[in-house]
């Protein structure tokens, strides 16, 4: 068997299921064109025993003599029949249709269809920034996102200074937020000072494809997911009515089916399509996990501060309404029972509402009239003679009295006032001096035992 026909022995697909409601498996058709492509190199992919990948084939064959870079594709020659079908059952109505089950096993290959564009995606971006790393090799850092990396490489081609016509920069805001635009300038202008244009116009060219490749898949997956959402609420009504048919679309679509939103974890729904940017120097204010599940109406109605309450609400209903959904899936009764729905999106509201609900106002409380009453003495031989420590001496007691029809005594203290002395300035009779006051015992300064043992 020759090189070309082992090729066309690994990459042809085998599906003999009905073709009108089947999804083709994920084998690569290749073309003569691709086949004669090929360099050399391939055969020690072949001893290997290796499926060749599409970031593998963009790698082996001559993309000069390729006329349509998309034929290089796992997934392009399976996309056009699931799009016919999608067209096909759009145009239909709902309620003629009496087998649902079809549709349902249709829905399900769709979402599964829907996990290996996104890979695919992750290949073709791989080879897209190894071959557009010599322009421009920071951008990689700043765009984390493959989709906007190639509408941005799109946009700025193999000239950096084009990030200062306006028309360019009017075209990178479309998809872009004004801090990523500055960012992006600036680093694009740095870098068009070290580097030169290093490619020359068929290689640049061929990477304009492949990030149109890459656009076109991206569209094709939201063409699903537009779908997927759009026969939700007859195939998981529990899960649509509680986030709406888009958000769960989004959800199932990125897990890659029902069974594995049923399985995942509750606190990592939140996180799930977050665009968080790595990189670009701007903190983050408020709620950081800002997925498919913070942008479904459910989460918007409520303010800013109560948004991460309501994720972490609904998203444990959101979990349980998936598995009932997986349970009733395969009999008729997904088709209408959504009453657990129902119910659980009542809860949610009803708790977001009291959360929301500002406190009473029950305004300033007065303090209690105080009772004018005398208080309760303690008494005993102990405490009066506690009490004897602190009283006024006789001494301190005349001060504060005057003698009728006589001039007061006074002296200067420290500070040049005049102090009154009172009835404490009686002087004895016939010497002039002031009287002496009597020594009180029980005024005198007193020491504990303790204190006198410790100062001997």
């Amino acid at each position: 068997m020759s090189l070309q026909d082992e090729l066309l022995a690994d990459f042809a697909s085998s599906d003999e299921s009905d073709p009108e409601l089947a999804v083709p498996t994920v084998d690569l058709i290749a073309t003569e064109e691709v086949t004669q492509a090929l360099n050399v190199d391939v055969e020690t992919y072949l001893k290997q025993d290796r499926e060749l990948t599409t970031q593998d084939l963009l790698k082996l064959v001559d993309l000069g003599r390729v006329s349509d870079i998309k034929s290089l594709s796992k997934l392009q020659p399976i996309l056009e029949p699931v799009l016919t079908q999608i067209g096909r059952y759009d145009a239909e109505a709902s309620g003629t249709r009496a087998n649902f089950s079809q549709e349902y096993e249709f829905l399900i290959k769709c979402n599964d269809l829907s996990s290996d564009i996104i890979a695919e995606i992750q290949l073709i971006h791989k080879h897209v920034t190894l071959a557009y790393s010599p322009i421009f090799p920071e951008l990689e850092t700043f765009i984390q996102n493959p989709v906007i990396y190639s509408k941005t490489v799109r946009v700025l081609s193999c000239d950096l200074s084009s990030v200062e016509d306006p028309i360019k920069v009017g075209e990178l805001r479309t998809f872009l937020s004004g801090e990523q635009v500055l960012v992006l300038t600036m680093a694009a202008l740095q870098q068009k000072k070290q580097t030169h244009n290093l490619l020359n116009q068929i290689s640049t060219q061929l990477i304009m494809d492949i990030c149109d490749m890459v656009i076109d898949l991206e569209q094709t997956r939201n063409t699903i997911t537009h779908y997927v959402s759009s026969r939700l609420s007859l195939f998981a009504p529990n899960i649509t009515t509680i986030v709406g048919s888009y958000t769960a679309a989004q959800l199932i679509s990125v897990l890659g089916g029902l069974k594995t939103l049923a399985a995942t974890p509750s606190c990592n729904i939140p996180s799930l399509g977050s665009n968080r940017q790595i990189g670009i120097g701007f903190g983050n204010v408020g709620v950081r996990q800002k997925g498919f599940l913070y942008n479904c109406d459910m989460v918007q109605q409520f303010p800013e501060d109560l948004r991460k309450q309501a994720m972490r609400i609904i998203s444990g209903k959101l979990v349980l309404a998936a598995r009932v959904d997986l349970a009733n899936s395969a009999t008729s009764a997904a088709q209408s029972n959504n009453s657990l729905g129902v119910k659980w999106r009542q809860e949610i509201i009803e708790k977001l509402e009291k959360l929301a609900t500002p406190p009473d106002d029950v305004g300033v409380k007065p303090l209690p009239i105080p009772v004018d009453t005398t208080s309760k003495k303690r008494g005993g031989r102990r405490y009066r003679k506690f009490k004897e420590q602190f009283a006024m001496s006789d001494l301190q007691k005349a001060a504060n009295r005057m003698e009728f029809g006589t001039m007061e005594t006074t002296v200067t203290d420290a500070f040049g006032r005049d102090i009154g002395l009172g009835m404490a300035a009686r002087h004895e009779a016939g010497t002039g001096r002031i009287r002496k006051a009597k020594a009180e015992s029980n005024n005198k300064p007193k020491m504990s035992k303790a204190m006198a043992e410790r100062l001997k």
